[in-house]
Formats: structure tokens, sequence, C-alpha cells
């Protein structure tokens, strides 16, 4: 009985240290990381600041939110939607 107690612990030890060993091995997974280095694009413009007034077909943005646009919801031909905003 004695043997027998014996050879059970030392199977406890051994399965247990090479439990061990397999999980810290599982830990390493790699060589240690190292991000690229960041590279910004070049910039690419169809048509550069200077010569952006000399371009045919650019405005100068005129904002117009506060003009009065009447009764937009009329386009929709809805007399329910019409009833609802004339209200």
């Amino acid at each position: 009985m004695r043997i027998f107690k014996q050879q059970l612990m030392d199977g406890i030890v051994r399965l247990g240290g090479t439990a061990l060993l397999l999980i810290s091995l599982g830990c390493v997974v790699g060589p240690k990381y190292h991000p690229p280095a960041n590279q910004a694009p070049a910039a690419v413009y169809k048509e550069s600041p200077a010569q952006f007034k000399e371009t045919g077909g650019w405005t100068v943005a005129q904002p117009a939110d506060a003009k009065l646009r009447g009764k937009w919801w009329e386009i929709f031909n809805d007399a329910e939607l019409n009833a609802l905003e004339d209200h």
C-alpha cells in the first residue's frame, strides 16, 4: 500500500509539473511586437490652393440657411402632410 501511495504522489507531482510547464509555454506566442513606423501619405491635390481662383466652375460658398424656403412640404402632394404643417 505504501508503494502505491508513493507512486500515486510521484505521478501527481509529475503531472502537475508537466501541466505547469505546458501552461507557461502557452503564454509565449512569438517575438516581441514592434509596431511599424507611421508614414503620412503624400499629399495629392487636383488643384493647388494657389490655382483656386483660376480653376473654372469653382465658386465661393454662400450659405443661405436663414433664407425663407416657403412651403417645401407641398412638393409631396399629400393632403395629410399639408394639414399637419399648416396647423
